[in-house]
């Protein structure tokens, strides 16, 4: 079997025509999609993210509008921006820039966003609604991804023996219940699993989040056949990830003892 790449190009293509199509129809009912991008400072890594989602939103016909405030803003200020984006009709989605500067209550403005605008994901509710199927708010979009991808590549997850290594909010927990929903038996691993090669070589699929994990899961950890997205952090936007989906080949070695 060769090695097959699962690349995110094509997936993001289609994900922005599809955008473009809705925003189309939406903009026909006099409706312009839009969403708010809250940041604090002028950081170089905030602002070459926040110009990458302008150019990105714009491909799926979504207006990207910036709500800067000061470095030496308060708690109250960046509460108060929230809410008057939180009641605008014209405003459809928030982004906010994280990390917030130490002297800002960064857990509360996260708290403040309406799950209903919380198309990052970083709220309680959103992720309530991740974890009771209750559809309120967004996933976190690393780990929609994850399913965003398995589906346009067609992987069939349902009865499948999932590993998800890593548990943190915005990929581990809420990844799992995503792949829960597609009915594959999954199983959480983190850094404290013991022999945690042996759940890696055991499962039909592995999903590498932890921070030690590589971009690229090695052939030493995988058995012929199977399909392995790895999630590694860029380095030019640290907040921002990549996935990269490899398969094993027939040369790959054997599973390490453990």
């Amino acid at each position: 079997m060769s090695t097959i790449l699962l690349e995110g190009k094509p997936v993001a293509e289609a994900i922005y025509d599809k955008a473009l199509k809705t925003a189309k129809a939406l903009e026909a009912q006099g409706v312009t999609p839009v969403v708010a991008l809250v940041r604090v400072g002028e950081n170089p890594a905030d602002i070459s993210y926040e110009n990458s989602i302008k150019k990105n939103m714009a491909k799926g016909g979504v207006s990207a509008v910036s709500a800067t405030l000061s470095q030496g803003t308060t708690t109250e200020k960046v509460l108060e921006t929230i809410d008057t984006l939180n009641k605008s009709p014209l405003v459809h989605g928030i982004m906010l820039f994280r990390p917030m500067p130490e002297h800002i209550d960064g857990e509360w403005i996260r708290h403040s966003i309406h799950p209903a605008k919380d198309v990052d994901g970083i709220t309680d509710m959103s992720l309530g609604g991740v974890f009771t199927g209750s559809g309120i708010g967004f996933a976190p979009c690393t780990a929609q991804a994850v399913i965003e991808m398995l589906d346009y590549y067609g992987i069939e997850l349902c009865g499948k023996n999932v590993v998800v290594v890593g548990r943190s909010l915005v990929i581990g927990k809420p990844v799992s219940m995503l792949l829960n929903d597609h009915d594959a038996t999954v199983t959480l691993c983190h850094s404290r699993t013991a022999k945690l090669a042996f759940w890696r070589v055991s499962a039909a699929f592995t999903k590498a989040s932890s921070p030690q994990a590589p971009i690229i899961l090695v052939p030493p950890l995988l058995r012929n056949g199977k399909v392995t997205p790895v999630k590694g952090r860029m380095s030019r936007v640290p907040r921002q990830f990549r996935i990269v989906w490899i398969t094993s080949t027939a040369a790959a070695v054997q599973p390490p003892m453990v």
